[in-house]
């Protein structure tokens, strides 16, 4: 059934916007007079720029497809044109699917954006899982979590044995990272395997995922000492006692004690919880602890 022209008491056949082409070129010389009139077309040569740059960062034709719902043979007439007919690539597109295409962000790394199975450098997945080993947590709970087999490939990427792996691995351990890179881990067994190992935790990157950096390990014994002392006070706010939350950091009580005053910190709590003024008491006891017969280093 042919469509009809959608203005009132016009039954000519539809030519383009549901309009005839009179109705069509009424209006678009009225919209051009007023300054109102937009193209449906724009200039291809930006969008064909655009899609050769997201290649080049791994995101090809298919993957462009399922992003954007562009045909695959629109991306491919916009970059080549039609050889069969004689036509070089596309000097004008739609608005509309210039609009999807150029709302794709070129990555900075190709994993990011990637195909799940397309191979991406393993460097960045490999940093991020050593980094999370070096802050307490350990391989057998970081692969449970990851939905990953206990086998021999999965341990070499924690080793750096491995130059490549999917970009959906690679993006799974990049949203693993960025759920636990802020939070201490609870193994003090994984957290002095990464010091033996040299593995840089997640503060010493600014860039995990470059190649030419190197990590920044001065100040860093396993984390940040500011950030410990953050995560050890948000642990007692949710309840923890304090001397179980400074295990938790691979700290023992002197260990923390210390920590706060070489960082000019108040030690608001004796380990085991009771509230301590801002002087220290005589012999560095809590008097509640004193009181009730426990004393408390």
């Amino acid at each position: 059934m042919t469509k009809r022209c959608s203005i009132n008491g016009c039954d000519q056949p539809s030519f383009t916007r549901g309009q005839c082409k009179y109705h069509y070129n009424h209006n678009r010389t009225r919209q051009i007079v007023y300054g109102r009139w937009e193209s449906g077309h724009v200039d291809a040569h930006p969008v064909r720029q655009h899609i050769l740059a997201l290649r080049e960062k791994g995101i090809g034709n298919n993957r462009l497809c399922e992003i954007t719902g562009v045909s695959h043979n629109t991306i491919q007439v916009i970059i080549t044109g039609r050889p069969e007919r004689g036509s070089g690539p596309s000097k004008k597109v739609m608005r509309q699917t210039a609009e999807k295409i150029l709302a794709v962000p070129i990555p900075k790394y190709a994993f990011h954006a990637a195909r799940n199975g397309r191979i991406v450098p393993a460097l960045g997945t490999t940093r991020r899982l050593q980094a999370l080993v070096a802050i307490g947590y350990n391989q057998r709970d970081l692969m449970r979590q990851l939905d990953w087999a206990w086998e021999g490939n999965h341990l070499n990427l924690f080793h750096g044995r491995i130059d490549s792996v999917s970009a959906r691995k690679a993006r799974d351990v990049a949203g693993l990272f960025a759920e636990l890179a802020m939070t201490p881990g609870p193994s003090s067994r994984a957290r002095n395997r990464g010091v033996k190992l040299g593995w840089a935790p997640p503060l010493a990157w600014d860039d995990i995922d470059d190649p030419n950096e190197t990590p920044e390990l001065g100040g860093h014994d396993g984390m940040d000492t500011q950030l410990k002392i953050a995560e050890f006070e948000r642990l007692i706010r949710w309840g923890e006692i304090p001397e179980t939350a400074a295990q938790r950091l691979g700290w023992t009580w002197s260990t923390t004690r210390t920590t706060y005053a070489r960082h000019g910190r108040h030690l608001a709590w004796c380990k085991r919880g009771h509230p301590q003024p801002d002087e220290p008491t005589p012999g560095r006891q809590c008097l509640d602890c004193v009181a009730s017969g426990k004393v408390a280093s």
